[in-house]
């Protein structure tokens, strides 16, 4: 089905640009309850951030707590790609997107680097990426390096990998390397690869 959202829904929903699957529901909660809204597309033009792309099986919008929460296989699309059971976005008190949080066998796909999770935090105004819970770990050609906790500079190409305490960080550096880089991904003229690369990727164990 169609996104259906009225123009409240988008005010806080603005830097968004959202395809629901076939089966998908999206609700609006407001303090009159959950109800239906009307059909409209469009995306933040804001520079130098991007629109973001999500696909999902659902979606609902909290205005009163200014976040909106995508259930089930979800793939959301910047300049990289999130995918994740889960994915819940925040907005500031401009009804600008302040941070996305996923959650639930977490993949995140960025040139030649997989990154893997239970938990994801992405902030956008500092451009990085935390990610914890299930024995993070990026995955960079054939080299593979896991912790604790994992921070990914989005547009430096550089993560920083913390260890429990007492623990240690484990990197797995491989002789040969074999890269298969992507590059960013266009998001609406590649959005159905994105999502058979989610597919593919949260099918590793």
């Amino acid at each position: 089905m169609a996104l259906k959202t009225n123009m409240a829904l988008w005010a806080l929903a603005a830097s968004l640009v959202v395809n629901l699957t076939a089966h998908g529901v999206c609700r609006a909660k407001d303090a009159g309850g959950v109800k239906d809204t009307d059909a409209h597309q469009g995306a933040a033009k804001e520079k130098p951030r991007k629109p973001v792309t999500v696909t999902s099986d659902s979606m609902e919008a909290d205005r009163g707590k200014k976040f909106v929460v995508f259930e089930g296989n979800v793939t959301a699309v910047e300049d990289f790609t999130v995918c994740s059971d889960t994915l819940y976005v925040y907005y500031d008190a401009n009804n600008e997107v302040s941070h996305i949080e996923a959650r639930g066998n977490v993949v995140i796909l960025q040139a030649d680097k997989t990154s893997r999770s239970e938990k994801a935090r992405y902030d956008r105004k500092s451009r990085t990426v935390v990610l914890t819970g299930g024995h993070p770990q990026i995955q960079q050609c054939t080299d593979t390096v896991k912790g604790e906790k994992i921070t990914v500079y989005i547009d430096e190409d550089k993560a920083v990998v913390e260890s429990a305490a007492g623990g240690r960080v484990k990197a797995v550096i491989m002789p040969e390397k074999k890269c298969e880089d992507h590059g960013p991904p266009k998001a609406q003229e590649s959005h159905a690869s994105e999502e058979a690369r989610c597919k593919r990727a949260r099918q590793v164990l």
